[in-house]
């Protein structure tokens, strides 16, 4: 299968080489990262050259950034609207795809660049199949991680309908989390359990190593547990 899936943060970036590893080990896995991600661009580079996905795409958008300017903040309202009712030339403002022709799209958090990539994605392949993946600490708490105002809800739910769009959180067919036990809200989710982070394997820890350019020897915590939460 041919797979592109996405991470906007470094433990998002993880789970998903964790995935592309052990879920998808045998397919061609495409990555989109952003470069919102601290030393995102350096990340960026050592992925490119790990071998770990067959291409990786680096996202660069002012719909993913948090604080801006007022002039800032008037370019995102248009972009909005832009990758609302037209994705696709919202999406290639951004990023150049190779081939937008996927069998599974694979996310993690909610957002208006996804939703508009997805649906560039599903033009091409109307039998692309959309898988989502456990983020956080949050994920198990409630089910929208980027939770939407009353009227920004109903607002996108109109103009999708009107172009003929999908909201790519209502499209997930499978939901990866490592406890599905602890998982706190009701859904109707085909939950698939993954191994944990610790069964990773050696030869993947040493590529996230020089990824990262982290040294075990000079860097190591003595710690029997590490909390990762927000990712950043």
């Amino acid at each position: 299968m041919k797979i592109l899936i996405e991470s906007d943060s470094l433990i998002q970036f993880i789970i998903a080489v964790h995935l592309r590893t052990t879920k998808f080990k045998d397919d061609d896995v495409d990555l989109v990262m952003y470069d919102s991600m601290p030393n995102a661009k350096r990340i960026y580079d050592h992925v490119k050259n790990s071998g770990l996905f067959r291409k990786c795409y680096l996202v660069g958008s002012v719909l993913a950034v948090g604080k801006l300017s007022k002039a800032g903040k008037i370019e995102k309202g248009f972009r909005w609207l832009e990758m609302l009712a037209f994705p696709e030339k919202g999406v290639s403002r951004v990023i150049k795809l190779d081939d937008p022709n996927y069998d599974v799209f694979v996310f993690c958090a909610n957002g208006i660049f996804l939703d508009g990539l997805y649906n560039v994605c599903k033009k091409v392949n109307q039998s692309m199949k959309c898988f989502r993946y456990e983020g956080s600490l949050t994920s198990y708490i409630h089910d929208h991680e980027n939770a939407k105002g009353t009227v920004r809800f109903y607002f996108e739910k109109i103009v999708k309908k009107l172009f003929s769009k999908e909201d790519v959180v209502e499209v997930v067919e499978k939901y990866y989390f490592f406890e599905p036990s602890l998982i706190q809200f009701k859904h109707n989710y085909n939950i698939e359990k993954i191994d944990k982070i610790t069964t990773m394997d050696a030869k993947v820890k040493a590529l996230l190593n020089e990824i990262f350019e982290y040294d075990p020897s000079l860097n190591y915590i003595n710690e029997d547990f590490i909390a990762f939460e927000d990712g950043r």
